[in-house]
């Protein structure tokens, strides 16, 4: 918990200019921290998950989750590959399937199973890399010291 938190305080702050003030970006970090009391596991990384597409969208590099690229909704039972810088294509053959996208903008939504998790764990590394560069958060650091 303290690790997922800590890496989320530094993902706020590393790529924001010196005296910028980015009010939805803390008041969404400060929702994120209090849904991590009192939830299962897989509430917890759903909960970072959607506070990384907050993030995104507050830089900037936020995704639609209603529509496809072409601009036709995202079907719940569609499948859909992911293209960066753009969004995401409808593919006989994807890897995301249409629920996991509009459940993650939904009003009601519900903690995906592990499956599903990782689908957008994937995703949003994917979405976060070009920020990040080269430079591994250093909250990562603590998973291997002695």
């Amino acid at each position: 918990l303290h690790l997922s938190i800590r890496r989320q305080r530094q993902m706020c702050i590393r790529d924001r200019p010196e005296g910028d003030e980015y009010s939805e970006i803390f008041s969404a970090y400060w929702d994120f921290i209090k849904k991590m009391n009192h939830k299962s596991s897989s509430e917890k990384e759903y909960a970072l998950r959607i506070f990384e597409n907050q993030l995104l969208q507050e830089l900037g590099y936020g995704l639609d989750f209603n529509d496809d690229i072409e601009g036709n909704p995202i079907k719940i039972n569609g499948l859909y590959d992911f293209i960066e810088d753009q969004g995401f294509s409808a593919q006989t053959e994807g890897k995301i399937l249409g629920e996991i996208l509009l459940n993650t903008v939904s009003p009601n939504q519900v903690t995906p199973d592990s499956e599903g998790l990782n689908t957008l764990k994937k995703l949003n590394r994917k979405r976060l890399k070009p920020l990040l560069g080269d430079k591994p958060l250093k909250s990562k650091e603590l998973f291997f010291v002695n």
